[in-house]
């Protein structure tokens, strides 16, 4: 998929079944907007926190949108920390951070996390995945104290009928924990898994097939669907340009799917959080199709088309290679990300409200406030957060606040 090049770190690019990710340095960036207003203006970026990187602090904090537990905005970092293998993180509003847990690497632990958390509260800890490492090199599923502290390793992956190399972030629902794998399993395109957490019990629910319909290599993070379902959105499948589903948990099967068909009237190449609003519909970004640049669309599931609700690469000043959305119920916007187009051609932050169709950029990166977005945003209240990467001059990231008014 197509991502910027500068890529300080060639030596930790990922290379995971067909996807060929480059990993970047990130700055971890907080945008304060009015939802219910987002045509208003941004002020100046006011910088929150600096990260320094190996050996104190974490560096590359680009791992999937954060969450916000009791105060705390909590993530990942690819790199740093004290043996350089990554970071679990947490800060807060005025600038305070700290380092909650540092992976080892090696045999025993996993390492460059690539993905966000998940936090259950009844545990009182944060769950996530590593896509590398581990006993096999497969990577693993690991739980921390919300307040840092010991790791616990829950499954490390075979690289066989168990999947392996977990990308996107886990998922909890009711008192179990889904996540996906985006290499092996039964046909080598990827799995399913979960882990009861009543009974501590890890099992693979589904093996994705990378020829006929369902896909494989899922990028994006599962989301609860309905009352007993998941949807997803995951690469290949039979016309090779990727698909949108929904896994129904009482069968363990994929029950109904959109196969993007690519070229000029449609979207392919799924990638970053997808969104459900109340009546059911799905939405997200792919990174290709339309124009070359990818889409934001919406399905319904029970349809056989999807409807492009934005092109991104029509104008200089577009984004392009959509990083996912955030959903606002109460004002009907998606807001997201793109890693390139804009006016600097390094991203974007984007808003389209969904009632009236209305698209537009609200940030253009580059200069101080860092480049290329590569994940979706986090979206509380009145605030988006979003990572993005490049941030000049400190190489490991600032955490910074946009104010719109």
């Amino acid at each position: 998929m197509p991502r910027n090049s500068k890529n300080p770190y060639p030596e930790h690019t990922f290379n995971i079944s067909l996807i060929s990710r480059a990993v970047l340095p990130a700055l971890l960036a907080g945008l304060m907007f009015t939802a219910a207003h987002p045509a208003q203006a941004a002020t100046s970026p006011k910088v929150i926190y600096a990260f320094q990187g190996y050996p104190n602090d974490g560096a590359s904090p680009g791992g999937g949108s954060l969450i916000f537990v009791a105060g705390y905005y909590y993530g990942t970092t690819q790199f740093g920390g004290t043996y350089n293998k990554g970071a679990v993180y947490r800060v807060n509003a005025a600038g305070s951070e700290s380092i909650l847990y540092s992976f080892q690497g090696g045999s025993n632990d996993g390492c460059f996390p690539n993905g966000s958390l998940a936090y259950v509260k009844s545990a009182g800890a944060l769950y996530g995945a590593t896509p590398n490492c581990g006993p096999n090199n497969a990577g693993v599923v690991y739980s921390i104290p919300l307040s840092g502290g010991s790791e616990t390793i829950i499954h490390s992956f075979t690289n066989g009928a168990d999947g392996g190399f977990p990308v996107a972030a886990p998922t909890l629902v009711g008192n179990t924990i889904y996540g996906t794998t985006t290499g092996a399993g039964a046909l080598g395109a990827g799995t399913i898994y979960e882990w009861n957490l009543e009974n501590n019990a890890f099992s693979t629910v589904y093996a994705f097939d990378p020829v006929v319909d369902n896909g494989g290599i899922p990028l994006t993070p599962l989301i609860p669907y309905g009352k007993k379902g998941l949807a997803g959105a995951c690469n290949g499948g039979s016309l090779g340009q990727g698909a949108a589903f929904v896994f129904d948990l009482i069968s363990d099967t994929i029950v109904d799917r959109y196969l993007f068909t690519g070229g000029s009237e449609d979207g392919s190449s799924p990638y970053g959080n997808i969104a459900a609003d109340k009546a059911g519909n799905i939405y997200g970004t792919d990174t290709a199709g339309a124009l070359g640049s990818g889409v934001v669309y919406q399905w319904t599931p029970g349809s056989t088309f999807v409807n492009l609700l934005h092109v991104f690469g029509s104008s200089s000043t577009d984004g392009q290679f959509g990083n996912g959305v955030a959903y606002s119920e109460t004002t009907r916007d998606l807001v997201g990300t793109t890693s390139g187009g804009g006016t600097n051609s390094v991203g974007t932050v984007f808003t389209l409200n969904l009632t009236s169709g209305a698209y537009q950029v609200d940030v253009n990166f580059g200069g101080t406030i860092g480049e290329t977005p590569l994940d979706p945003p986090l979206l509380q209240g009145d605030s988006l957060y979003v990572l993005t990467s490049l941030s000049p001059p400190k190489t490991f990231g600032i955490e910074i606040k946009y104010k719109f008014y």
